[in-house]
């Protein structure tokens, strides 16, 4: 293959690369403030900091952000990865 074909072709990939990861890092910054707010009407919401707590997230499951682990009586019950709007966390809590 054509050293100039395969330098294009990695300047597309790593172009897309920089465009999945904008993508991912502004819907992670979305899910935050959902999350807040989901905390002032459930009392038992809340929201850890994966790079401060490996150990928890690793226990629950966590592989990347954001992830919604929902766990009753000390189980994980559903495990959603990805943002999720508001609508679908409010209905998993309503459960």
């Amino acid at each position: 293959m054509n050293w100039i074909v395969v330098g294009v072709l990695l300047l597309v990939g790593f172009l897309i690369g920089i465009q999945l990861f904008a993508l991912f890092k502004a819907r992670r910054i979305k899910q935050t403030p959902i999350v807040r707010r989901l905390q002032q009407e459930y009392p038992d919401v809340f929201a850890v900091n994966v790079p401060e707590n490996i150990e928890t997230a690793r226990r629950v499951g966590v592989m990347g952000t954001p992830s919604i682990v929902l766990i009753r009586e000390g189980t994980v019950q559903e495990f959603h990865l990805g943002f999720q709007p508001e609508a679908r966390l409010r209905s998993l809590l309503a459960r």
